[in-house]
């Protein structure tokens, strides 16, 4: 039989992970799955999750493991993997869920068919509200991401892919994967391709990292720039075109990630401004991404009421991401 280790950070109360485990226990193949929780020393629970290790004990190979330490969701994935010991791994947050009951059955029959160059399955995401509502939708083979991913342990272990203590809280899957697509696509190696968008984004949920005040901290430049100038481009010393294609495709997301989260973040006109200037730089391809993302973006910003005018002036912010970065520009004139 198909082991496949399933990584789950836990940090929210007990009832989060619940609608998960709830979705993994009515899989047609849920006998694959050993289900590993990583508790990053949540403070909010002080039984380590036991109660819900007893509550589905019956229904799922499941166990939960402590970090020594708060390390951050990245990190916690890393400890995860680094614990268990199967040839396949897949990772999904606690808050979101799986799409139906036989995602976990595409992915072995696309591991029972793959050939010996295949190190990656994927599939796809859909960012949706709690009553259904679809924000944005989109192929996996297209993201630098590793949980829209089922990875094989023998890419990881031979390139030393690993998560990045230095973004552990936010992109730390995007910078997973950037590293993992990198050497997918340079050394020969291929994925396959389930086409079905079976994860799912819950945007409107309260316990959402996106919606986390604490881990958006992060410096916006900081960010931006770290996908410019990314590290291993240096350490595997591969020419900068080269690598850029890779990172582009990360680095897309990561821009309107910034531009969802931006009230979460201490922001300043001139990170704004840092950003309008990529948007500039890269607008031709990044427009695509707009396109895909502009209505939960819209959304995002509408519900937070960091535009007050976006009613008014919605077929502008949809239509031109410059408009919308100027748009927040005016907003923070203060700073």
């Amino acid at each position: 039989m198909i082991k496949i280790d399933y990584i789950i950070p836990v940090y929210n109360e007990s009832k989060v992970v619940k609608r998960a485990l709830d979705v993994l226990a009515k899989q047609t193949m849920k006998d694959s799955l050993h289900i590993t929780l990583v508790n990053d020393c949540s403070p909010n629970t002080d039984c380590n999750y036991q109660d819900i290790i007893d509550e589905y004990s019956d229904k799922l190979n499941i166990r939960v493991i402590k970090t020594p330490e708060n390390i951050g969701t990245g990190m916690a994935r890393q400890f995860g993997i680094d614990n268990t010991s199967n040839e396949y791994i897949m990772s999904q947050d606690d808050d979101d869920i799986l799409a139906s009951d036989d995602v976990i059955e595409r992915f072995v029959n696309k591991i029972e068919e793959a050939d010996e160059n295949v190190r990656s399955i994927v599939g796809g995401w859909k960012e949706v509200l709690s009553d259904g509502t679809i924000l944005s939708e989109q192929s996996g083979k297209h993201l630098c991401t590793c949980i829209v991913r089922l990875v094989y342990r023998s890419l990881l272990d031979e390139y030393n892919i690993r998560f990045d203590s230095d973004m552990s809280m936010v992109f730390e899957d995007k910078n997973f994967g950037m590293k993992f697509s990198y050497i997918l696509n340079n050394y020969g190696y291929t994925e396959l391709d389930i086409e079905y968008n079976h994860y799912i984004y819950i945007r409107d949920n309260s316990f959402s990292t996106t919606n986390n005040i604490g881990v958006y901290k992060t410096d916006l430049y900081h960010a931006v720039n770290l996908f410019k100038s990314y590290e291993f481009r240096k350490e595997q010393g591969e020419d900068a075109e080269s690598l850029w294609g890779v990172l582009n495709s990360a680095f897309e997301l990561s821009f309107f990630s910034i531009i969802r989260n931006i009230s979460n973040i201490e922001v300043t006109k001139h990170d704004l401004e840092i950003l309008r200037k990529e948007m500039e730089d890269n607008y031709e391809y990044l427009n695509g991404e707009y396109e895909i993302q502009k209505d939960s973006i819209i959304y995002t910003l509408q519900k937070r009421e960091l535009l007050n005018n976006v009613d008014d002036n919605y077929e502008i912010f949809i239509s031109n991401p410059l408009s919308l970065i100027d748009a927040l520009m005016e907003k923070i004139v203060n700073k």
